[in-house]
């Protein structure tokens, strides 16, 4: 009898530890992707041109808007205003709504009708002069976003909202953001939507993998994808729409937000798709020793990682724009690389002397 009784309460120890253990594995795949739960993109770009131009850039980057589990939203910044949209499926191509091209764009009349057809898709616009100008512009942008991220959580409500920039700028979100700003901003956004961002995209801003940028944004989001060097500057070496297509991160973006898996894995989809595009651009990006990494971190991890980092910060001088992980293997301990190894998940460059380049030193994804 007492043995039965031991083996009843052995096999419930274990059953409890196995549920207990539930919650943990559930954790790890937080931001799961769902119907219900879509990875929601909010991509902000900057025109390129004047309001009134004929222009068509950014609206038809990241083609496909609508997909199972991906829906994107398009902020532009215009010279004047900064307008939220939300475009159609390939919209210049989409027979339903596309614009009708045999109009003569480059008349008066012609670009009248082109401009009123891209502003049908715009759902908030703010007035913003000036908007390369940080001192006059921050504040309103700061309105413009919160208001933006409420008619968002309204139309798409998901658990899963990712922020993508893609520009040029600096510390400040958007690039047209001063820090404190970007702080009330994000902090405002975490708010409304009810939790942290699931992901903010700086994978194609340049030099955005240090710690500069991660003090700013980790109280604010669970992943975050950056540059530790300048994105891009190369092209394909034999030019090929058709395997630009497949391998551009633009025109495939879509597709690494998958139903069932984790905006995580969505993370590490990028970085392979990027560094696949590479090997198209070889000999391109062997001429101009282009430089390039991409980085996904757990930002839920940096802080803890950070206070054990700057125990042995302290003690090394001249770390100011070195790279991390050569500076921990050099002087850093076990406890340390662990906590290292928690906060950098993924991580691709092109330090290759086969298939690239030898770089001048070795870096691992994220600058001191």
């Amino acid at each position: 009898m007492k043995k039965i009784i031991g083996l009843v309460l052995a096999v419930a120890i274990i059953m409890s530890c196995a549920f207990a253990a539930v919650p943990t594995v559930m954790a790890a795949d937080a931001n799961v992707i769902s119907k219900k739960n879509p990875a929601v993109v909010i991509r902000t770009s900057f025109a390129t041109c004047g309001f009134s131009d004929n222009w068509g850039g950014v609206h038809v980057a990241a083609p496909i808007k609508n997909a199972d589990g991906y829906v994107l939203y398009d902020v532009i910044i215009w010279e004047d205003r900064i307008n939220l949209y939300k475009f159609p499926n390939n919209v210049e191509h989409n027979e339903k709504e596309g614009f009708d091209f045999s109009c003569d764009v480059s008349t008066k009349s012609g670009l009248k009708k082109y401009v009123e057809w891209r502003e049908s898709f715009c759902i908030k616009s703010v007035k913003c002069k000036n908007t390369d100008n940080i001192s006059k512009c921050s504040s309103t942008m700061k309105d413009a976003y919160i208001s933006f991220f409420k008619l968002v959580k309204k139309k798409s409500p998901s658990k899963n909202v990712i922020l993508k920039y893609s520009g040029h700028g600096n510390i400040g979100f958007c690039g047209c953001m001063n820090v404190e700003d970007t702080k009330a901003t994000l902090d405002k956004g975490v708010s409304i939507f009810g939790n942290k961002f699931a992901l903010i995209d700086f994978g194609t801003n340049c030099q955005t993998s240090n710690t500069n940028f991660l003090n700013v944004y980790y109280p604010f989001t669970n992943y975050m994808l950056a540059s530790q060097f300048d994105y891009g500057g190369f092209s394909m070496d034999d030019w090929d729409y058709s395997i630009f297509e497949k391998n551009n991160i633009d025109s495939q973006y879509h597709a690494m937000f998958k139903i069932g898996e984790s905006v995580k894995t969505a993370g590490e989809n990028i970085i392979k798709i990027t560094s696949k595009y590479w090997k198209y651009c070889k000999q391109n990006i062997k001429k101009g020793k282009h430089k390039q990494s991409m980085t996904l971190f757990d930002m839920r991890e940096y802080e803890s990682f950070i206070k054990e980092y700057s125990k042995m910060h302290k003690k090394v001088s001249n770390a100011y724009g070195k790279d991390m992980y050569s500076l921990i293997k050099k002087h850093g301990n076990t406890k340390l690389k662990n906590a290292y190894d928690d906060f950098v998940l993924y991580y691709k460059d092109n330090n290759s002397k086969t298939n690239y380049f030898k770089w001048d030193s070795k870096a691992y994804g994220v600058t001191v």
